[in-house]
């Protein structure tokens, strides 16, 4: 341990008052700090470096007046906001808190940070504020000390009974748990996560937006139209209906049990599978399988695979006519197909008068499927 940044951190907490959140920062800055000063001496001389983790601290006469002052509080951690009668959407912004939102037993919408598993480090602020008819329901941004503290925070938010406005969530880091208790029914429903996992319940509504860069997505039972998108991280849907749907990922998984509706989904690096799909659309993976079972068409659908293989079961009573087409594989079917001259494509035809075409392609891979 560097000798002058512990006489500089003793000479700091000289006149703070002791107090277990006194004596854990005190702990934690000694640490980080002599960590900073190891990675930074590589560089830079003993001088220099203890210069540059100084300076790296900020002004520390916030840090101590906090402490001397006793503000074991930091502030506003809940609020009974009251009626919704005027709110068109609540809205919850965020950087560092886990966030739930479900539906309370009463008229009333409120919102509460409470500590979860673990050391609960410093309880955030929270405020809220009508911005027309939107209610934002915002964490205030943490001092630079409050970094030393494991984020170990939950934020949950109650909607109040009958509830069907507006919810969008922002949040940069934290895990978003919605309507996992009763079911909900919202106008939109808009999810912009940075770093967590997503999970939601039961719920209908008219349009959805769920975005989460690094984290996977869970979703119980989603109705409506609008677009989930997953950077790195996994899909699993239980059930997902409405209208129509874009579902986007980069490096992940696709599985979902019940799907309807007109469905675009586009997959950079892994599997999709469907176990009950009706509707129309596109399923496309630029490396990996496809597997679905298809119930009914209600227009034409495509799957498309650069490199994986295609298996598509398809229900006796949904005619359809299938096109198929293979460069490095083989095709399988149990209907009366006719190949071309490479063996490599296949046309046929299950079913009286096929309104609607299943296209099955991959560049490098197996294409299977079968009427049953």
């Amino acid at each position: 341990m560097n000798e002058k940044i512990r006489q500089y951190i003793e000479e700091l907490f000289r006149d703070v008052p002791q107090s277990r959140r006194a004596g854990e920062l005190k702990e934690e800055m000694l640490i980080n700090l002599n960590e900073k000063y190891e990675d930074l001496s590589k560089d830079y001389d003993e001088a220099r470096a203890y210069e540059l983790v100084i300076e790296g601290m900020g002004d520390p006469a916030e840090l101590v007046g906090f402490l001397r002052d006793g503000a074991e509080e930091p502030g506003r951690t809940e609020a009974a906001i009251g009626g919704a009668d005027e709110i068109d959407a609540v809205v919850v912004e965020a950087y560092s808190l886990n966030i739930s939102v479900n539906a309370s037993d009463d008229d009333v919408l409120s919102a509460n940070v409470r500590p979860t598993a673990g050391k609960s480090g410093v309880k955030s602020r929270i405020m809220t504020e009508r911005v027309g008819n939107r209610l934002v329901i915002r964490q205030e941004k943490r001092p630079w000390y409050y970094l030393f503290y494991p984020i170990f925070e939950r934020l949950d938010v109650r909607l109040p009974r009958g509830y069907s406005g507006g919810l969008e969530i922002r949040c940069k880091s934290g895990n978003a748990e919605i309507c996992q208790g009763a079911p909900a029914r919202l106008s939109r429903l808009t999810l912009d996560m940075l770093s967590g996992n997503v999970r939601l319940g039961d719920i209908a509504c008219g349009a959805y937006n769920v975005e989460c860069v690094s984290g996977n997505i869970a979703v119980g039972s989603l109705s409506g139209s609008g677009e989930i998108v997953c950077l790195s991280g996994k899909i699993d849907i239980d059930r997902l209906s409405g209208e129509s749907h874009r579902l986007r990922l980069t490096s992940g998984n696709l599985a979902a049990e019940r799907l309807t509706g007109n469905v675009n989904a586009e997959l950079s690096a892994g599997n999709v599978k469907i176990g009950s799909f009706r509707g129309a659309g596109s399923f496309s993976a630029t490396s990996g399988n496809i597997r679905i079972d298809i119930g009914e068409l209600s227009g034409d659908c495509s799957l498309r695979s650069t490199s994986g293989n295609i298996k598509a079961q398809v229900a006796k009573d949904a005619p359809f006519k299938l096109e198929a087409i293979c460069r490095s594989g083989s095709i399988k079917t149990n209907l009366n197909e006719l190949y071309d001259a490479k063996g490599k494509r296949a046309v046929a035809e299950s079913g009286a008068n096929p309104k609607h075409t299943l296209h099955a392609s991959v560049v490098s891979g197996n294409v299977n499927v079968n009427v049953k």
